[in-house]
């Protein structure tokens, strides 16, 4: 069993925007329990249920903060419902939110130190409504394992999390890889499944040059370094900062332009030199 030093640190990831009380009221609950906790808002401008996207985001900026972050995601369709709220420790980091799959992204590949099902009568919690648990549930929790409160004492453990279903970058022989988009940023940046190690155990870096990235009716030559490698509005595939495959195109909206939307298939080719003739 893993032991959680909290750094201070409280991140925010809802679907509530920013018009209205929800957000502050979440930060005021846990500013009354822990006036000194930091609070960073990763997000509140989420399509409204959308646990994928919520998933994603998580995964994306898991590694920038330091040990001991606590993170809060509120992207809860079933809230009212008998849908579980969890709180995982992960690589040294807590994850709050409703077992819905916005964990997905983050296990993917491994698994949580240790979870547990929330119980609101552990941590003396009476007066919750049942329409905004980010509130009267998640903030508090969030509050208290901040200030100490060890994760074992906010309820049961749970043995299992429920995960969406997400497609997955294939290998077809050892000439091609299938994958899809699975996420498309405010700049129009559409990234892909695949990641940098699922290239390279096909192709070392310098042949990635030569590869064939077929998307959406377009063929891409080669996996460039950068968006200055094209002029302006031309598309291109490039690795970006998540270290995933990008389709974008210089200066425009490349989802747009080209037509991208989550799960467009995305088939990189290459022909090695010994085959050609």
């Amino acid at each position: 069993m893993g032991v959680f030093k909290p750094c201070g640190l409280i991140t925010l990831l809802t679907d509530f925007g920013a018009k209205d009380a929800y957000v502050p009221s979440m930060k005021g609950i846990i500013l009354g329990i822990h006036p000194r906790a930091q609070l960073v808002d990763i997000s509140h401008e989420l399509q409204r249920g959308d646990v994928r996207r919520a998933s994603f985001l998580w995964s994306s900026v898991h590694s920038c903060f330091p040990s001991g972050t606590i993170h809060v995601g509120v992207v809860d369709p079933g809230v009212g419902t008998l849908r579980r709220l969890l709180a995982v420790l992960y690589k040294d980091h807590v994850y709050l939110g409703p077992d819905n799959g916005i964990m997905t992204h983050l296990l993917a590949e491994e698994t949580f130190e240790e979870a547990y099902e929330i119980r609101p009568s552990k941590l003396s919690l009476t007066e919750i409504s049942d329409t905004f648990h980010g509130r009267d549930i998640l903030a508090p929790v969030a509050a208290k394992i901040c200030k100490g409160t060890a994760l074992s004492h906010v309820g049961t453990p749970a043995q299992s999390l429920r995960k969406l279903k997400l497609p997955q970058a294939k290998f077809r022989g050892k000439t091609e890889i299938e994958g899809a988009i699975e996420y498309i940023d405010h700049f129009g940046n559409a990234v892909s499944n695949i990641h940098t190690k699922t290239l390279l155990s096909l192709w070392p870096q310098e042949e990635w040059k030569n590869l064939s990235i077929q998307v959406a009716r377009r063929k891409l030559h080669g996996i460039l370094a950068s968006y200055s490698s094209v002029n302006t509005g031309t598309p291109l595939a490039l690795i970006g900062s998540v270290s995933l495959l990008e389709i974008a195109v210089r200066d425009g909206h490349g989802a747009q332009k080209l037509s991208l939307k989550i799960g467009t298939p995305i088939r990189i080719t290459h022909t090695p030199p010994w085959t050609k003739k």
